[in-house]
């Protein structure tokens, strides 16, 4: 299995374990599997969650790249656990 680090607290654990957090060009944001795209690591516990919400500049690449609002985050981060709602839903 594949090892991440959480941009939050740096713990590995294996990438099914996380949140795959990934930006685009010109700043888009997406939570989940689009690909060619720079992806950043979060972990599922709220501690990482809440810091990655205080601090989403840790969601750059390059300095001049602008990183999504902690507005943005919270959307996105509510779309995906809604998601993982309804899909754990279906399979039961």
């Amino acid at each position: 299995m594949n090892q991440r680090s959480c941009i939050a607290c740096r713990k590995r654990q294996v990438s099914t374990a996380m949140i795959p957090l990934r930006l685009g060009q010109g700043g888009s944001f997406f939570i989940g599997s689009q690909h060619n795209l720079r992806t950043f690591w979060l972990c599922k516990d709220s501690k990482c969650i809440a810091r990655i919400l205080k601090k989403p500049g840790q969601l750059r690449s390059k300095k001049n790249e602008a990183a999504p609002t902690p507005e943005t985050l919270r959307q996105a981060l509510s779309h995906y656990w809604t998601e993982r709602a309804q899909m754990t839903l279906i399979s039961a």
